[in-house]
Order: C-alpha cells, then sequence, then structure tokens
C-alpha cells in the first residue's frame, strides 16, 4: 500500500474474495486487482485478460475482463457498485473481424451515473458486438430487470455455458 492510500475498505475486500472464489470456483486464474482512485475519490476493483475456452473448435483467443468502481453515497459514506463490467472478450476470430485487436463479443454492464430512457439511471444492460461504427457501444436495457448490477455467479455460468457454445458454433468462422 502506497502512502495516502486509504486500507480497503469491507465492501472492496468483500468483492474482490468474492470475485476470486467465483473465478475459482470455475478453475480460472484469479489475478484480482484493488485499486483507490483518490480523484474521483473511489474503488476499482478488477480482474482482467483471463484466458478462457470456449470450445476446441472455436477460432481465436477468448479471455474475461472484469471490473467494478465502488463509489461512497453520502451521508453514511456506504460504499456502493456505480459501474460496472463483465465481458467476454476475442482476437482472431473471422466473424468479429479477425483483427489481432480484441473485440467484445458481450458485455454485461452497470452504470448508475448515465440517465435511462426515463431518465433514471441505465442501470443494468448489456452490449452486444455489432458490426462496423456501432462496435459494442449500443446499450440494451432489459425491461423487467429491476436489479442495479449483474451477479458474476450467474453473468459467468453463461459465458462459459454450453448454451453460448451451441449459439456460436459455425458462425464463428
Amino acid at each position: 500500500m502506497r502512502a495516502g492510500t486509504p486500507p480497503s475498505p469491507p465492501e472492496v475486500k468483500k468483492l474482490a474474495a468474492d470475485t476470486r472464489r467465483v473465478l475459482g470456483a470455475r478453475n480460472l486464474p484469479r489475478p484480482v486487482r484493488c485499486v483507490y482512485v483518490p480523484g474521483v475519490p473511489c474503488w476499482k476493483v478488477s480482474a482482467e485478460k483471463i484466458e478462457v475456452r470456449l470450445h476446441d473448435s472455436f477460432p481465436g483467443h477468448w479471455r474475461l475482463n472484469m471490473s467494478w468502481m465502488l463509489v461512497a453515497i453520502p451521508p453514511t459514506n456506504e460504499l456502493t457498485v456505480q459501474e460496472s463490467s463483465i465481458g467476454l472478450y476475442a482476437a482472431r476470430v473471422p466473424a468479429l473481424g479477425g483483427s489481432d485487436e480484441e473485440v467484445c463479443l458481450v458485455r454485461y454492464d452497470t452504470d448508475l451515473t448515465e440517465p435511462g430512457v426515463a431518465l433514471p439511471p441505465l442501470g443494468a444492460h448489456i452490449n452486444v458486438f455489432q458490426p462496423r461504427g456501432l462496435q459494442d457501444k449500443v446499450h440494451y436495457v432489459l425491461p423487467g430487470y429491476s436489479e442495479l448490477d449483474w451477479q458474476l455467479s450467474e453473468v459467468l455460468d453463461f459465458l462459459l455455458s454450453d448454451r453460448l457454445v451451441r449459439d456460436l458454433t459455425d458462425r464463428l468462422h
């Protein structure tokens, strides 16, 4: 810990431990980092560049990236997730452009700062790879989904599922 950096609060420690546990349960590496950002101020928890293999027949390289930004909410200063992202990324996949540059196939995001359709925060939404200039920048809100954040375990269950493999089979070449 650098001088002036506060110790990780319990909410940050719990999120990091839960992330390590969920990744470990799937036999994935657990490179979870916690960083305090004094200028915001906020805590960022991340686990990035986690190599995954969806299916032996799939071309390219596949990785998971995930991050959370926690901010203190007055007057209690309890930390809450303001932004989060859990995504499946690929490089060298013909159907995604074939480039060495990593692109996002699907990302489960939370954003409590960006206004949504009726002006409340956008909240939990998904971003899906789109061709050309759209990329993964279109936010798809899920009507009827009232949670403000995604459950990591449930998202990974889908991103690493046989169902996703079936959906992608014969479509990536």
